[in-house]
């Protein structure tokens, strides 16, 4: 495992910044669904940028990635506003799994707890 280039942390940072605000102004969904950022991942070349990206509830992740999909154009134009670089890394949408593995631990640790609580029952 590589360290990245402190340069790329900087512009990884700024982009994760940036494109949170810009979801803000162009992501129209459903009331009572979360978006956030997670992560951005930007290459060492800096002309891609993999941005991961979480959905509560799952259930309205498909819309939500159609939906990205449609305003990237326009997030890549609001973020050339705000970052000034040679080239602005191409944004990718990624769905980020790590809310699916907290609750899928959550549900395991619960079900975990009734089979105790169950089991000195009867005792």
């Amino acid at each position: 495992m590589s360290i990245k280039p402190l340069r790329v942390q900087k512009v990884e940072k700024e982009l994760h910044q940036c494109i949170g605000q810009a979801l803000t102004e162009f992501l129209f969904i459903d009331q009572g669904v979360l978006v956030s950022v997670v992560e951005v991942d930007v290459a060492t070349d800096m002309r891609s940028a993999r941005v991961f990206v979480s959905v509560f509830p799952d259930d309205f992740q498909d819309e939500v990635f159609h939906e990205l999909d449609a305003i990237r154009v326009d997030i890549q134009k609001e973020i050339s506003k705000k970052i000034r670089m040679k080239f602005l890394p191409k944004l990718s949408w990624h769905k980020d799994k790590s809310v699916n593995e907290i609750d899928r631990i959550g549900k395991i640790f619960s079900e975990s707890q009734k089979k105790t609580v169950k089991a000195e029952s009867e005792e």
